[in-house]
């Protein structure tokens, strides 16, 4: 990944395509910015209204804390 400015987080992308759904994920890669994107991954997980699975949460959630690492 390029970084913006030399001070600047890094700008993570994740995508995860399934079926005829396509999910994009953008946070910044600080701790708040990976926060956040865990919390979204939950929050998908829970609606009704999609086809976004916890096991889909938990995988997209361990490339976070991998690239974080």
């Amino acid at each position: 990944m390029n970084r913006l400015r030399p001070d600047d987080d890094e700008v993570c992308v994740l995508l995860l395509v399934k079926g005829k759904h396509k999910y994009g994920f953008t946070y910044d890669d600080s701790e708040a910015g990976r926060t956040f994107a865990l919390r979204k991954f939950g929050e998908y997980a829970t609606r009704k209204d999609l086809p976004f699975s916890w096991y889909d949460a938990a995988k997209l959630s361990s490339q976070v804390r991998e690239a974080g690492a």
